[in-house]
């Protein structure tokens, strides 16, 4: 078996943008394609690029958004790219990272929009975070000019900084209004319909495992004694007038899992995350249905429960630890996030026809 609060940072900020719009420029884009001339604009700080909503977004932000949606295709700037290759669906490279862009923008500048109509705003916690934050990166270099460079090689400015960190908490703090800060308002219903629409699982088992603590084999003739125990284990399970409290009392006093002590209920899991067999077995359970034998690649027999999936517990791959319930709230709020940015109004100024991305990166 395979084992894998929120905390806003920059690398947050950046998740948003990831998690809901990677891939999102796939197929045809309605963004005009920039068509730059040789008597393109000079770019300044204060140059309008595009108004969402009717609010202005401004080179100084564009730009950094050009840069982040560029290396996040995987590309370097200063590198040698191919703006002309085909990058996604009919897109150029080019053409993607201006689509990408203008989409980020759309969807900071939709959760302020929709944060303000909600009435919701910055708690005193989020603005000590955010101030914490900036200074913590301030720290981080030795000087001030490097400072100063980190920011220019990034397309960040400390205003700029603020108003993503900013954004980040507004986003979170519309979730939690909307779903709860863990998710309180999906039903168990929705969490676990989505936990199967997923590939969520949820087993317990009881191992007779083919090695000690240390990683020294047993002999054949101590896994023989071991395989005829489950035998006899099972026997008694099928028996048992409670299969599942015969199951638990015999998985508490004889398995071998050494991730028993952290996951007592079983594991929740997503495809993938258990070796073939195990998963191979579980398939041909229904709930509380308990398998024969099973030989678990190379970790030992195992007798198997499928139990049914658990909204409020995490899977044992999620290094964040995010409940299913989360989770199930989590990318609701994304998809709609998603539709904002989507259905804005945007309006593109003619200096956006005059970007050249070959040139800038």
């Amino acid at each position: 078996m395979k084992s894998y609060f929120k905390l806003i940072s920059l690398a947050l900020v950046l998740c948003i943008i990831v998690s809901i719009f990677a891939g999102c420029g796939s197929g045809n884009t309605d963004s005009p394609i920039a068509t730059p001339t040789p008597s393109a604009p000079t770019f300044n700080d204060d140059t309008l690029i595009v108004t969402i909503e009717g609010s202005p977004v401004y080179w100084s932000e564009f730009v950094y958004w050009l840069n982040f949606s560029l290396q996040y295709c995987g590309f370097t700037p200063g590198s040698k790219i191919d703006w002309d290759m085909d990058y996604s669906s009919g897109m150029t490279l080019a053409e993607y990272v201006m689509h990408d862009a203008v989409k980020a923008v759309a969807l900071y500048r939709m959760i302020d929009r929709n944060a303000e109509l909600m009435g919701v705003t910055l708690t005193d916690d989020d603005k000590a975070n955010i101030e914490s934050i900036i200074a913590q990166n301030k720290e981080y270099f030795e000087s001030d000019e490097d400072y100063e460079a980190y920011l220019a090689t990034s397309y960040l400015t400390e205003d700029l900084m603020e108003y993503l960190l900013s954004c980040s908490c507004r986003y979170y703090n519309i979730f939690a209004k909307m779903f709860g800060a863990g998710g309180e308002t999906i039903s168990d219903t929705e969490a676990i319909a989505f936990g199967m629409e997923n590939n969520y699982y949820r087993a317990k088992h009881i191992l007779m495992a083919f090695a000690d603590d240390e990683g020294v084999p047993y002999s054949p003739m101590e896994m023989d004694a071991k395989y005829a125990l489950l035998e006899d284990l099972l026997a008694q399970i099928n028996a048992a007038e409670d299969p599942v409290a015969a199951f638990d009392r015999f998985m508490a006093e004889y398995s071998e899992d050494p991730g028993m002590e952290s996951f007592p209920d079983g594991y929740q899991y997503v495809k993938g995350d258990m070796v073939d067999e195990f998963q191979t077995a579980i398939d041909e359970l229904e709930e509380y249905g308990i398998s024969d034998i099973v030989t678990m690649g190379d970790y030992g027999y195992t007798i198997i429960m499928r139990l049914p999936l658990n909204p409020d517990a995490a899977a044992v791959s999620d290094i964040n630890n995010y409940t299913l319930r989360y989770l199930t709230a989590s990318y609701a709020f994304e998809a709609l996030a998603n539709t904002w940015a989507l259905e804005a109004n945007i309006e593109y100024s003619d200096n956006y026809n005059y970007i050249n991305l070959s040139e800038l990166f």
